[in-house]
């Protein structure tokens, strides 16, 4: 009898380890990515202002992420890989309008981007935003009756520090994002009367108002999830086990004309469904950095997901072959005694 109570000793032990140890083992695959894992990164740019940045693990074409930005809207669109069908998850960021509010709450229209439009920025237009330039830094513009608004992209298939346009803060970007810096120039200081740019207005007159940045929000699955912090709001797109979001910080770098300083102030929002208004103090320069992503979690889903599937199909072969061994060593005990 002591005989068969070491070897069920056995079996349970044997058994226990290949329960406890393979989840460790997944949990220990999921940290290990964290969203910093190396991916592949390409990019086209066209001179119309569109550009496709696609992003994905190295020997893992059905783990990546796609940004195209088109006329004045951003699609992301990802896939996991996770399953035979490759779930997918898709959102829209539709830049919609740039509007000047005054002291006395008239509004002004600085640019409707569906009728400015885009264009890409050569590398003589980035050099007062943007110190080096590489495939992985490049700029789109849109301007109207002398307001400018630019986005600098930054993207990389490595963790790295990237400076801040303008200010040259150093922010960490990591390869499930990507870093879209809203640069708004001239916006509400010259006179817009009866819709007529007077040029000849000096700078900054505008000492109270705001400039509001409108946007549209769209996404198969429905209106996105907000999340607050004390330093940024993010908004979440959730399809089965994808994720994606876009953040930006709650404060905004502004330039004042007449002393050239730069100071840090609030960025204030409003959401309603699908629409997301970001709204900043008027200046000579407002310099804002969110950043669009995929969530970490949906980028190893896949991975992780193939990890859990090879764990119960290890633990259920070792629980079929204890069990037999159980068997066998039972009916060859019985036979001896």
């Amino acid at each position: 009898m002591p005989v068969m109570k070491i070897i069920l000793f056995k079996i349970c032990v044997v058994f226990l380890i290949a329960v406890l140890v393979l989840p460790a083992l997944t949990s220990a695959v999921a940290r290990a990515d964290n969203g910093q894992q190396d991916r592949e990164v390409s990019i086209q740019t066209s001179d119309n202002g569109y550009f496709q940045i696609v992003s994905k693990l190295p020997g893992q074409p059905g783990n990546q992420f796609d940004l195209q930005f088109a006329e004045n809207t951003l699609l992301m669109t990802f896939s996991n890989g996770s399953d035979q069908q490759n779930a997918s998850l898709e959102f829209a960021i539709t830049l919609d309008k740039l509007i000047y509010t005054n002291g006395t709450g008239s509004n002004s229209t600085l640019i409707s981007f569906e009728d400015a439009g885009f264009t890409l920025m050569s590398g003589t237009m980035l050099a007062p935003y943007v110190s080096t330039f590489s495939r992985s830094v490049f700029g789109v513009i849109s301007e109207a009756k002398g307001t400018v608004f630019i986005m600098i992209i930054q993207v990389n298939g490595k963790p790295v520090q990237v400076m801040s346009p303008v200010v040259n803060k150093p922010v960490e970007l990591y390869p499930n994002q990507v870093k879209i810096s809203f640069i708004i120039q001239n916006a509400g200081m010259p006179q817009i009367q009866s819709g007529t740019y007077m040029n000849q207005q000096p700078p900054n007159m505008f000492t109270a108002g705001n400039i509001s940045l409108l946007m549209t929000l769209s996404s198969p699955s429905g209106f996105p999830v907000l999340y607050q912090s004390a330093s940024s709001v993010q908004l979440n797109f959730t399809e089965e086990n994808s994720t994606g979001y876009f953040e930006w910080s709650r404060s905004a770098y502004v330039y004042s004309s007449l002393t050239q300083s730069v100071s840090e102030r609030n960025v204030l929002f409003s959401l309603d469904k699908s629409r997301l208004t970001l709204v900043y103090p008027a200046a000579q320069r407002i310099v804002h950095d969110p950043v669009i992503g995929i969530s970490p979690q949906s980028l190893i889903g896949g991975v992780v997901n193939a990890v859990k599937t090879a764990g119960n199909i290890i633990i259920y072969s070792i629980a079929l072959t204890l069990a037999a061994v159980l068997v066998a060593g039972s009916v060859l005990y019985r036979r001896k005694h």
